[in-house]
């Protein structure tokens, strides 16, 4: 009986012991779970925003090379007509272009920095209209690559535009500056198509100003702009500090959600995309509940292998016990059975069996004497 009660002491104490090792792992695979998950979410978030990146490179590299075009073939010292013919044919290569313009040094113009300018479309600025104080101007002359000014939104058609302009330069002078106006339709679309419930893209310029973004608050209007050290009380601004570093932040939803930002080669712009966690802890769930349920399934096999293992162990002992008391009965045809299993007991048979022959033995040497004495 208190064999069979240790048999079930120890039975309980190893399912225990392997329920707790099995708990544990369960919840060590969860945390890599996690872990994992958690990885490749930022790393796929990261990879998005470098995707947003390339493609608005792609689009200004072109537009880059354009303008660098069409700085080189200015026909400097043309006609009017010539001029006019030129830019209107450039204006005419690319649907976002909205206006081509050439600024020339000429003697005969009434303009007071002596710079003549031939739009696209035939415009003919004012008297007093001085191009030289024209930011993108002053910004090309005194470079030797594209100057980009900060996006502006058009006040007529609502559209977010920018103006690319490169010195014209002849014989190692500059003679004048080309430059093009082009709408940011494309780019503001391809943007805007990323708004998807929490998550979303967003694209300011190398300032920090925010160009587009789901909260018409903080997109650029023509009543307003506003910067990532404005909004969000400047959480956007750590977020852009350092390229693919992904910053946990506070939403303008309302939620936590993971941030990332890289910046566009060919301009400065940084892309933020930002990505929220409900998906991350959707996935977490899922894992650990089919963790439990492994857990529990692994638990129940391993409960009756243990079982079926360690009751057969004790069945030797039990019956070494049932059969023990053989001995002080004086029984001693009885033979204890040999467990090849295990050592321990296999020695305890042996001894057994050892002392059961000794006393046959010794009691086989007193009998004579006996019954001599009783006859």
């Amino acid at each position: 009986m208190q064999l069979q009660k240790l048999s079930s002491n120890v039975n309980r104490g190893a399912n225990r012991s392997v329920r707790n090792i099995i708990t544990g792992l369960c919840a060590l695979a969860g945390l890599i779970a996690l872990g994992l998950i958690l990885f490749y979410t930022v790393q796929n978030n990261s990879e998005r925003v470098q995707l947003y990146s390339s493609q608005i490179d792609s689009k200004m590299s072109q537009k880059i090379a354009f303008i660098d075009a069409v700085a080189l073939g200015v026909p400097v010292g043309a006609s009017e007509d010539e001029y006019y013919t030129y830019v209107d044919m450039m204006a005419g290569l690319y649907d976002d272009v909205s206006a081509v313009y050439v600024c020339v040094e000429q003697d005969d113009v009434v303009y007071k920095d002596g710079i003549m300018t031939y739009m696209s479309g035939g415009w003919l600025p004012e008297d007093d209209f001085i191009v030289t104080d024209r930011a993108w101007y002053s910004g090309a002359s005194g470079i030797d690559d594209v100057f980009v000014t900060e996006p502006y939104v058009d006040e007529q058609t609502g559209n977010i535009c920018i103006t690319l302009s490169k010195a014209i330069v002849r014989d190692g002078d500059v003679v004048g500056v080309a430059g093009l106006d082009m709408y940011m339709d494309d780019l503001v679309t391809l943007i805007e198509g990323s708004y998807d419930g929490g998550n979303y893209v967003f694209l300011t310029t190398e300032e920090g100003t925010i160009l587009t973004h789901p909260d018409e608050e903080l997109a650029l209007s023509v009543e307003k702009s506003m910067t990532v050290a404005e909004a969000l009380g400047g959480k956007y601004e750590k977020v852009c500090q350092k390229p693919l570093s992904t910053k946990l932040i506070w939403d303008y939803t309302g939620g936590l959600k993971f941030a990332v930002s890289n910046p566009a080669a060919a301009t400065g712009w940084n892309v933020v995309a930002v990505i929220t966690l409900s998906g991350v802890f959707a996935v977490f769930v899922i894992t650990v509940i089919l963790a439990v349920v492994l857990c529990l399934v692994l638990g129940r096999v391993v409960r009756h292998q243990l079982t079926n293992r360690i009751g057969p162990m004790f069945a030797p002992l039990e019956e070494l016990a049932a059969n023990v008391g053989r001995i002080s009965e004086g029984q001693l045809d009885y033979s204890f059975p040999v467990d090849e299993q295990s050592r321990e007991i296999n020695a305890l048979s042996v001894a057994l069996n050892d002392t059961m022959e000794g006393l046959r033995h010794y009691r086989g040497q007193d009998q004579p004497a006996c019954v001599k004495r009783f006859d």
